[in-house]
């Protein structure tokens, strides 16, 4: 299968963050242009306000305190991503809470067209696979299992279409 190439109106650190995430194995959206050096997309403080990055796949980014007031994350791929202090007011597709638990972590939830995604710390998974691990890594504190897996739901809740 010959995938598209980049469209013109991605921006201009999504080439470089694509050939970055194709040097570490990961399947892409869009052909990468010939010589595009591979980088992780640093977008540390980066002004996002209104961005539509819809099924942008920002895995491994450094979103640190972007500015993602009003952006349309639906779909977006966030895996590993680093949302702290990122300001998500009135975004889309996103919502997020914390910090939650014994560990203080930020959770978020993405919608996606397949189901809702769920990121904490370096989790990234359906919300059926993050309920599972949660149970799993809270059998021994129920009051943790419990919050940890209500949050989770009502997050997804927030974003489910």
């Amino acid at each position: 299968m010959t995938l598209p190439p980049i469209p013109n109106y991605l921006p201009p650190w999504q080439a470089p963050h694509l050939a970055w995430l194709a040097s570490q194995g990961h399947p892409t959206r869009y052909t990468v242009p010939e010589g595009t050096a591979p980088v992780r997309a640093d977008l540390y403080g980066a002004n996002l306000r209104w961005a539509d990055l819809s099924g942008a796949d920002l895995s491994g980014a450094n979103l640190r305190g972007a500015d993602l007031r009003w952006a349309d994350l639906s779909g977006a791929d966030l895996s590993g991503a680093d949302l702290s202090g990122a300001d998500l007011r009135g975004a889309t597709g996103v919502a997020s809470i914390g910090p939650v638990g014994r560990d203080g972590r930020m959770i978020y939830a993405v919608a996606h067209a397949d189901g809702t995604r769920i990121q904490s710390g370096c989790w990234w998974g359906s919300v059926e696979d993050t309920i599972a691990r949660i149970e799993a890594d809270y059998a021994d504190d129920t009051v943790a299992r419990d919050c940890y897996i209500a949050t989770v739901r009502a997050l997804a809740a927030l974003v489910a279409p």
